[in-house]
C-alpha cells in the first residue's frame, strides 16, 4: 500500500533551492522565502509501504507530463527491491528522500537509507540517486554528465574532494584506492544511476566496505564549469 506523507521536502545541506510543498515558497539564497517562480516545480512527499519496505519518493505537480514524470519518479525510487533482490515479506528497507532541485528543466532526487536482509548480522547504508530531464521525461546518468574516464582518473587523484570529508576519510579513501584501476572506476561509473549535479558540481557515490560506511560521495568540479 501507498501513504501520503505530511512532511515537506528536505534539504541537501549546503542545497537550497528545492520547492517546499508545505508552504508553496522556495528557500533562497540569502536563507529567506520567496514564491514559487514559473519556472520551478511544486513538490510532495509520498511513502510506498510494502509488508517490511518503505521507500519515501515526491510526487510533482505543476508539470503538462506529470503523470509520466510521476511514473518514472516512482519507477526509479522502488528499482531498488528489485536491483537488491529484497524480500518485502522478511527484509527491513526504509529509503527516505530528499529533492535536490525541481525546475521545468530537470529534477534532481537523492534516497538515503539502510537495508537490513534477514539473513544479514548487521544493516547496509545505501545511497542512489535520480536526474530527470523533464522535457522527455527520461532519467540522465552519469556518462551525460560528464566523462567516465575522466570522473575516474579525478576519484583516483589526491586532489578528489569528498562530502563531509576528513584526515580519517582520505588516508582510507587512499587504501581503498592502491587496490582499484581507473578501469574499475571507468566502468563503474559507465553504467551505475548514481550520479547528480548541483549548480555545475557533480556528486558521485563510490562504494566502499561496510566498515567504511558502505559509500562515500565524491565532488567533481569540471574544469568547463
Amino acid at each position: 500500500k501507498e501513504t501520503e506523507s505530511s512532511a515537506g521536502i528536505t534539504l541537501e545541506p549546503g542545497i537550497d533551492n528545492a520547492v517546499n510543498s508545505n508552504s508553496g515558497t522556495s528557500a533562497s539564497g540569502n536563507g529567506s522565502g520567496s514564491a514559487v517562480t514559473k519556472n520551478q516545480v511544486k513538490t510532495s512527499l509520498t511513502t510506498y509501504t510494502s509488508g517490511k519496505v518503505s521507500i519515501q519518493y515526491p510526487v510533482v505537480e505543476n508539470l503538462d507530463n506529470a503523470s509520466d514524470i510521476n511514473a518514472l519518479i516512482k519507477k526509479n525510487a522502488l528499482s531498488i527491491v528489485d536491483a537488491y533482490d529484497i524480500d518485502e515479506a522478511k527484509d527491513t528497507l526504509n529509503i527516505q528522500c530528499k529533492v535536490i532541485s525541481a525546475d521545468r528543466s530537470r529534477i534532481t532526487l537523492t534516497y538515503t537509507g539502510s537495508l537490513t536482509v534477514s539473513v544479514s548480522a548487521h544493516p547496509s547504508n545505501l545511497f542512489y540517486t535520480n536526474t530527470i530531464d523533464v522535457r522527455s521525461a527520461s532519467s540522465l546518468d552519469l556518462p551525460y554528465l560528464t566523462d567516465p574516464a575522466v570522473l575516474a582518473d579525478y576519484v583516483l587523484s589526491a586532489d578528489c574532494i569528498y562530502q563531509n570529508t576528513s584526515p580519517e576519510l582520505k588516508s582510507a579513501m587512499a587504501q581503498i584506492n592502491a587496490g582499484r584501476s581507473k578501469a574499475y572506476y571507468t566502468d563503474l561509473f559507465s553504467k551505475a544511476d548514481f550520479p547528480y549535479e548541483y549548480e555545475g558540481d557533480i556528486y558521485v557515490s563510490i562504494p566502499v566496505s561496510h566498515a567504511a560506511g558502505d559509500y562515500v560521495i565524491a565532488i567533481f568540479t569540471p574544469e568547463n564549469k
